[in-house]
């Protein structure tokens, strides 16, 4: 693409930001439709056959812009069989375009990567090593858009106001308006579950009762199978034991109430998690309602995915022996994300221990230095009187400058 051709692309209004699959050339719906059925040339060795139906969304979404943005910035070079599309200086072009449209940089990374695995289903006798090495420049470059670390709150926390919310749903005269006292009682469920057991959002959205919602004995069970989680992973977790009882009473007593909401004539719903319709909750309203409670709480929104960094950082601090036991807890494929807080972890009790040891060397340096005959070389040295010389093990003298409060140890300290 000539650097013409590329100009004009970044400055392309597109009116369609995704082409949903529906709109795609009746060539790549063929390709993409036999390679995750199993019926392309791989058959069902085609990677694109194990994907769960959340993965396949993403690659497709993916695909979906890459199409979009291609037709609208050069329709010729759209018009090309599809192996021919992705040539290096047209992905570095819509690169370009997506970070002009104000894409942040891991989103823009995570697109590039689904381009790549997309291509690698449609045609897997292509080489595609290029494209792959594109994505992980994008990604080890990639910075977040917001910093996740200073919007952490641990984990118990979260996990007590939600039950705060439960117990006081009732309170400030709320019972003239139940609808009311309900919102707040399965937003206080809501928080405490996912602080507990972080669900991705697009499951724990679709919790519904005897699906995915089971109950077995005493407790009951969060269940999903291999195609309904975004790694191909099967999730089946039993919810807490100690919030067994306030799940239990929103199930009985809560939840009826909110469904009571439906208008005339509308279905019914097995969905856990119910609007003040009567109707099942949507994926932005679960997030909105989860942002606005927090943001009441802890002065700053916490999403519902961050509630996975709260709970993974919580085992780095106060945990570390066992923080691998994050990958199995948070259902990731592979050991990256929980060696990153092991690492975390790691550097936390170094630095404790170094600042521990510091501390006690300071302390000890201050005994010496409050002993009479040291107070009186320092005040002679210093031209000071001995009592206004003398140091206290809590903090410096101010007429002596040269030693330094607590605060000197702060950068040794990860919180």
């Amino acid at each position: 693409m000539s650097p013409g051709a590329e100009n004009q692309a970044l400055s392309v209004a597109l009116v369609r930001v995704i082409e949903p699959v529906s709109h795609w050339p009746i060539s790549d719906q063929t390709l993409w439709f036999d390679a995750w059925n199993g019926a392309g040339p791989e058959g069902k060795d085609n990677v694109a056959v194990t994907w769960s139906a959340r993965r396949r969304k993403i690659v497709e979404d993916a695909y979906g812009r890459f199409l979009a943005w291609l037709h609208a910035a050069n329709p010729a070079h759209f018009a090309l069989a599809p192996a021919l599309r992705p040539a290096p200086d047209v992905v570095a072009a819509f690169v370009a375009a997506m970070r002009a449209r104000g894409l942040a940089s891991v989103s823009i990374a995570m697109t590039v990567g689904a381009l790549s695995r997309m291509m690698q289903a449609l045609f897997p006798s292509d080489d595609w090593s290029w494209l792959k090495r594109r994505y992980w420049r994008l990604k080890s470059r990639a910075k977040p858009s917001r910093n996740k670390r200073t919007r952490v709150v641990p984990s118990a926390d979260l996990y007590t106001f939600g039950i705060h919310l439960m117990e006081t749903a009732t309170d400030r005269g709320r019972c003239k308006q139940p609808f009311f006292a309900a919102s707040q009682y399965r937003d206080g469920l809501m928080i405490a579950l996912l602080a507990a057991r972080p669900l991705r959002i697009g499951n724990f959205q679709h919790l519904e009762l005897g699906r995915s919602l089971i109950h077995r004995g005493r407790r009951y069970w969060l269940v999903f199978d291999e195609a309904e989680t975004k790694t191909g992973r099967l999730i089946d977790i039993y919810v807490p034991d100690h919030l067994t009882p306030y799940l239990e009473t929103y199930l009985r007593t809560v939840r009826p109430v909110l469904v009571g909401m439906r208008q005339p004539g509308g279905t019914g719903t097995a969905a856990l998690w119910v609007s003040r319709s009567g109707e099942k909750m949507n994926e932005p309203a679960v997030r909105e309602n989860i942002n606005r409670r927090t943001r009441q709480a802890f002065g700053h929104s916490i999403n519902p995915h961050l509630f996975r960094d709260c709970l993974a950082t919580s085992f780095a601090i106060e945990d570390p022996e066992n923080v691998r036991c994050i990958s199995a807890i948070l259902g990731h494929t592979t050991l990256s994300t929980a060696e990153k807080y092991y690492i975390q972890a790691t550097m936390l009790t170094a630095a404790r221990r170094f600042t521990s040891t510091m501390l006690e060397v300071r302390y000890k340096f201050m005994e010496i230095v409050n002993d009479a005959a040291m107070r009186d070389f320092l005040s002679a040295s210093n031209g000071v009187g001995g009592q206004d010389a003398v140091v206290s093990p809590h903090g410096p003298a101010t007429a002596n400058p040269a030693l330094q409060s607590d605060n000197d140890y702060d950068e040794y300290t990860i919180e």
